[in-house]
């Protein structure tokens, strides 16, 4: 962010820098039991930091990143035979796994994460003591997709093209004169009334 003015002011800020100038942490992040505290050291009086088109952005890739270690599957759709990695909150020491086949086996967490290979194609479930979460795997697989051999043809028994023009044609046409018929007549009525 050059050419901008961010006004750091006195006070020291606890946790891991995020966003440093020099020695100074403009931005750390403080771990309390699992949970993250973003702390922001700025005086916006003398600042112009968030005048820039850069701050939003700032903003939006700390959500980003917040988001992506915030509890939950990375991927709620995977691929048949990939990975799968679920993130618990901290005090989580083991996941229930329940696959297509109802089979459920329990998984220790290491490192504040659940990661399974789904080798079953359909809905795996997970569960904690406090949150269920539900994965699908797909059975997506190249040779299922692979259209080189496909051929064109004629299938099914299309009707003539004058039966399907009549069948889709619009009659909106036929209301309007309905309605110019009736308009016509109203005024007809009121001149003979008025001329008598």
């Amino acid at each position: 962010m050059g050419g901008v003015v961010w006004a750091a002011g006195k006070s020291e800020l606890p946790g891991t820098p995020i966003i440093t100038a020099g020695n100074i942490a403009l931005l750390t992040d403080v771990d309390r039991a699992g949970r993250h505290e973003l702390r922001l050291r700025l005086r916006p009086e003398l600042s112009t930091v968030q005048q820039t088109p850069n701050w939003p952005i700032l903003i939006s890739n700390l959500i980003q990143w917040r988001a992506s270690v915030a509890p939950g599957l990375r991927q709620p759709n995977v691929r048949l035979g990939s990975e799968a990695t679920l993130i618990v909150d901290g005090d989580t020491q083991s996941v229930t796994v329940t696959d297509p086949a109802q089979n459920s086996r329990q998984l220790a967490v290491r490192d504040g994460a659940v990661t399974i290979k789904a080798d079953i194609g359909g809905e795996y479930k997970f569960a904690t003591e406090t949150a269920k979460y539900t994965l699908a795997a797909n059975a997506i697989s190249r040779e299922e997709s692979d259209l080189t051999s496909a051929a064109s043809g004629r299938w099914g028994n299309w009707a003539n093209a004058t039966s399907l023009e009549w069948e889709y044609r619009s009659f909106v046409w036929l209301l309007l004169i309905v309605v110019l018929a009736l308009l016509a007549a109203h005024a007809w009525l009121a001149n003979r009334q008025n001329a008598a």
